[in-house]
């Protein structure tokens, strides 16, 4: 077999983590890291070498598993990346989603989602990354069911990189880590600022300072400084203490119904509409509790709109509604359909004010929602995120969904704005998010 001599190109404290990962006799290595630390260049590094020097079969294969689909293409394109820079040749598949190291189908690794975990039983891995461990880990069931059965035909080493999520079960193998008499774990931890330039890294420390000023303080110690903090694996917390009642499903038209219809009970809702990919969703409820929620897709507006209509006349309620871009349009039209519609432009700023106010709500328990498993999973995964420019927003991780988080997030500002007689004057968005350009 050809000898390769791997250029690196990682920064002086990459390189020595990946030296001890390298040299590492753990199966188990856990390596929560900061936002824009390197993990995942350190993670190829350390994985590509293991697909060169051990053959795979069709059903063991070398993994790398992400969260979803769309993450896993951010690790697929990282290895094409460095194979191609290091000249070894390779054949990739981009629609299932492998790439065969020297060109070879004996030397495959093989990108995996784990919101389909299902799709990877009955395969035994040679090696795996598991990418974003923070998210992916909190689905206990992922790995105890799926994951680690996998490892253990060929007692396969597992690398986990992610900043945390809070402390679950990813907290639990870092602790693991760091005790000297677990010997098949092995912890390691850097933040955000070890990747500056000034540490010899790549990024500006004028802009990570700018984030820390921005965000939360437990956003920055999870975020920044890959700390496991107590419930703060999403921008909620709380969450839980909010849930009433016994798990719920949506039926196939995909309505919820947490308890029924009442007459002379005083509704409102929020109605966040699909952009590409997406889904719209209606919220309906009282001043405290959350009773109805529609959610569908691929639908034409007209049928879209229909469907408001009708829930919206059932629960005679007044709604707020996402007006951004086409939302304006379906605004006026549901206006002219007798809907009880208020407007509500999305902004960075608007949406943050938003956000801060359900944040409010769940820390003070002044709502209630049902315990539908798709919505708590969309309130815990929702996060705090950084554009490229270094500003601070708040959506779902990216491949994820925050169509129910906006929904009731509007239900939320309107039950907070009108009065309990139900009543709207206006809502005021104000003038500043009126005119913000951008989001």
């Amino acid at each position: 077999m050809t000898n390769y001599k791997l250029d690196l190109t990682l920064t002086k404290d990459q390189k020595e983590k990946y030296a001890i990962i390298k040299n590492s006799d753990a199966p188990y290595i856990i390596f929560p890291a900061g936002r824009r630390y390197g993990k995942t260049e350190i993670a190829v590094r350390a994985q590509c070498p293991k697909v060169i020097r051990i053959p795979t079969t069709e059903d063991s294969p070398h993994g790398w598993i992400s969260p979803v689909f769309r993450q896993a293409k951010i690790g697929y394109g990282k290895y094409r990346r460095f194979l191609t820079a290091n000249k070894i040749p390779y054949k990739a598949n981009k629609s299932d989603l492998y790439i065969d190291i020297l060109g070879r189908s004996d030397h495959r690794v093989q990108f995996f989602s784990g919101d389909r975990a299902e799709l990877m039983e009955g395969l035994s891995l040679k090696t795996c990354v598991l990418e974003e461990a923070g998210i992916l880990l909190k689905k206990r069931e992922v790995w105890e069911n799926t994951i680690q059965p996998m490892l253990m035909d060929y007692d396969a080493p597992c690398l986990f990189i992610g900043t945390p999520k809070g402390k679950g079960l990813y907290h639990e193998l870092y602790m693991k880590g760091i005790d000297p008499q677990e010997k098949d774990y092995l912890a390691l931890h850097a933040t955000s600022y070890d990747n500056c330039i000034e540490n010899g890294g790549y990024l500006k420390k004028a802009v990570v300072d700018r984030i820390v000023r921005n965000l939360p303080e437990k956003a920055v110690q999870q975020e920044i400084y890959a700390e496991f903090i107590d419930d703060a694996g999403s921008v909620f917390r709380n969450i839980r203490g909010c849930v009433y009642g016994n798990s719920i499903e949506a039926n196939r038209e995909g309505i919820v119904i947490a308890k029924p219809y009442k007459s002379g009970v005083k509704y409102i809702g929020g109605l966040d509409l699909a952009k590409v990919n997406d889904w719209t969703v209606l919220t309906i409820g009282t001043q405290t509790e959350v009773h109805y929620i529609e959610r569908f897709n691929n639908l034409d507006w007209s049928i879209q709109k229909e469907r408001v209509v009708k829930a919206c006349n059932k629960y005679k309620c007044k709604i707020l509604q996402d007006s951004t871009g086409i939302g304006d349009a379906i605004y006026e039209d549901l206006r002219r359909m007798g809907v009880a519609v208020e407007p509500y432009k999305y902004t960075m700023q608007s949406k943050t004010d938003l956000m801060n106010k359900l944040i409010v709500a769940f820390e003070n328990g002044e709502i209630r929602i049902p315990n539908w498993k798709a919505m708590i999973d969309e309130l815990e995964v929702f996060e705090y995120d950084v554009t490229a420019s270094g500003n601070v927003r708040m959506n779902a991780p990216s491949g994820y969904h925050d169509d129910i988080v906006n929904s009731l997030a509007l239900w939320n500002w309107l039950r907070s704005t009108v009065g309990t007689d139900n009543q709207i004057d206006s809502i005021w968005v104000g003038e500043t998010m009126e005119s913000a350009k951008g989001w």
